[in-house]
């Protein structure tokens, strides 16, 4: 085993720039596109300009609920300077809350609260005036709910004398207490954010997990340039097996892998916020197992490293597209959701094992370990 470290670490002080580049590509561009997108999107906020004409409680915790979307830029402007900007296309949209909007919800009414303008070029006009009118039939459910409170209260009780306001403020503090709606706006297959969350395109263990895979692919070349023939001699002088020197490489390969893993562990933790827990840690590491014995067992069906590099692309991103990833699998399930059971990529964003895959592996590396060994010295 020592002999197989000493070797190793001659062939890594020769090429320890390109070993060092690919262990750092699934971290490096994992932060810079998670990094870029969450800088591009703060510059891609749908602009939309508010006419607040009505200046009640009401009208104004509307607008809040608008401000809160991480998709939305609310610009509240006068009438003359919204739709002049509208024209010029430097607001998507324009929204006028009318005058009386508090009155005409404390009476239930929703007819003519909001006038919409949009131009030829408005994109998210349609959503964001449904989103309006989720509010708008929010607050007129409160209403109605508060009169029929009133009602109940003063036909059987009598004894509390509760007001319009306080049926509607308590209303809300239950609804925010207990989370009994939540409205969000966002693209089309796009999850959703979350109250205290920004909104996130992309899985980050997703994206590390498909520039893991390609990583691995590239630097198991190894196993195509060891057993070229005339690369095999020197295990004469080291008096070891071509299958134990090849285990042995493997296994220093695992141990590196798993170590640069752990530290990518923590750097998601410290600058992405994500969390750690014992499952992920397992699951991490099961992935890594899976990923570099089968990676390793692909590699020796290979002789030319062409063919190897151009397949190593092409299954990364067959495997990228079924595991869902990047993008959705709706439609794509119906035909090969089979695939899914074998790809271990799924099964680490799931945080479980795939145990086809892992069966596959061991039944294949038994295979490989049976069969016969031919050195030419």
């Amino acid at each position: 085993m020592i002999h197989v470290w000493q070797t190793r670490l001659l062939h890594w002080k020769k090429q320890w720039l390109s070993l060092i580049f690919w262990l750092m590509i699934p971290v490096g561009l994992t932060f810079a596109i998670i990094l870029g997108i969450g800088s591009i999107q703060k510059d891609t906020k749908v602009p939309i300009g508010i006419v607040l004409e009505d200046s009640s409680d009401l009208a104004q915790k509307l607008v809040e609920s608008l401000e809160t979307s991480s998709l939305l830029r609310v610009v509240q402007l006068e009438e003359d300077d919204a739709l002049h900007q509208l024209e010029k296309h430097e607001l998507d949209s324009v929204f006028i809350i009318s005058e009386g909007y508090a009155d005409h919800i404390r009476k239930g009414s929703r007819n003519r609260l909001i006038t919409g303008y949009k131009s030829d070029l408005s994109m998210a006009y349609s959503p964001v005036k449904e989103l309006l009118l989720s509010y708008v039939q929010q607050d007129t459910a409160r209403s109605k709910a508060a009169y029929t409170v009133k009602q109940i209260s003063e036909n059987f009780t009598g004894d509390h004398d509760w007001t319009w306001d306080e049926i509607v403020n308590k209303s809300t503090e239950i609804q925010q207490k207990e989370d009994l709606l939540h409205t969000t706006f966002s693209f089309l297959h796009a999850s959703s954010p979350s109250n205290d969350e920004s909104f996130q395109m992309w899985n980050t263990w997703g994206l590390w997990a498909i520039f893991a895979m390609l990583s691995t692919l590239l630097l198991s070349d190894w196993v195509i340039k060891e057993t070229r023939s005339n690369a095999l001699t020197r295990l004469i002088f080291m008096r070891t097996g071509l299958t134990k020197y090849l285990l042995s490489t493997l296994f220093i390969y695992i141990c590196l892998f798993v170590c640069i893993d752990l530290v990518t562990l923590l750097l998601f933790h410290h600058f992405l916020g994500e969390d750690i827990s014992m499952k992920l840690v397992y699951s991490l590491v099961i992935y890594r197992l899976t990923l570099t014995i089968g990676v390793f067992l692909f590699a020796n069906l290979f002789k030319n490293m062409y063919v190897y590099y151009s397949l190593s692309f092409i299954l990364t991103l067959v495997a990228s597209i079924i595991s869902g990833a990047i993008l959705p699998m709706e439609g794509i399930a119906d035909y090969i959701g089979w695939m899914e059971y074998i790809n271990p990529i799924q099964a680490f964003l799931m945080e479980q094992p795939s145990y086809l895959s892992i069966f596959l592996i061991v039944t294949w590396g038994i295979v490989w370990l049976l069969r016969r060994e031919r050195i030419h010295a």
